[in-house]
């Protein structure tokens, strides 16, 4: 009786500071989230169509309407690298127009897992390019989630997919449960360093020209 008591209260003890410990690491990534989603503040603005765009204007760039183009059309196949072809995410494009038109498909930014429940949260960003001779502006806007639901909890496993306007989630409306805003809070801090790094790509392709490994190594 007394082994059992031990072992009983031994394992109480391993619960419960297990218990601790998940509750302390949650509570870690849910502050570390706070910081990075207030240094993220300010560097978007809202849409009237219930999503979010980040705006960047390039200035300086010392070529035409029509050189700058090319150079934006030649940043598309280092985005999506990898994957499939770059010409496909282009929607739209006319050089008197000034106007290339992207979507990019980001997918699995974030899971959430409740008992018999599985959630997946992917986006597609819309890219938008206005081109005039010296000057760009990249226009990136996310207007929806794309969220993936498994459900196993009855007599048969049900998958759906549904689409929830970007601002109508974490950080923008919390829900009741701390676990889905988590969830769409790492969704959204994906999303923006994705976004900064696509910033980032397109200015030096259309300053610099992009040239792949393969080629500057060459011996042409």
């Amino acid at each position: 009786m007394i082994t059992f008591n031990f072992q009983l209260t031994f394992m109480k003890h391993i619960i419960l500071i297990m218990f601790a410990f998940v509750t302390l690491n949650m509570n870690a990534q849910t502050s570390e989230q706070k910081e990075i989603l207030k240094e993220i503040e300010g560097t978007y603005q809202l849409d009237d169509d219930f999503g979010y765009s980040y705006v960047r204007i390039f200035e300086n760039l010392n070529a035409t309407k029509e050189e700058i183009h090319a150079k934006a059309l030649s940043f598309f196949p280092y985005l999506v690298v990898g994957t499939y072809d770059a010409r496909e995410i282009i929607q739209h494009e006319n050089v008197e127009e000034g106007v290339i038109i992207a979507k990019v498909a980001c997918n699995q930014l974030a899971s959430h897992v409740s008992f018999a429940h599985f959630y997946i949260v992917s986006a597609t960003p819309i890219i938008r390019i206005d081109i005039k001779d010296n000057r760009a502006r990249l226009i990136i806007s996310l207007k929806k989630w794309t969220v993936y639901h498994k459900d196993s909890s009855g007599i048969f496993v049900t998958e759906q997919q549904n689409e929830i306007p970007t601002t109508n989630v974490s950080p923008f409306k919390l829900d009741k449960k701390k676990k889905i805003n988590t969830m769409y809070n790492n969704a959204f801090i994906k999303v923006h360093n994705t976004v900064m790094l696509i910033f980032d790509k397109f200015e030096k392709s259309i300053r610099e020209g992009n040239t792949s490994n393969n080629e500057s190594k060459d011996d042409w």
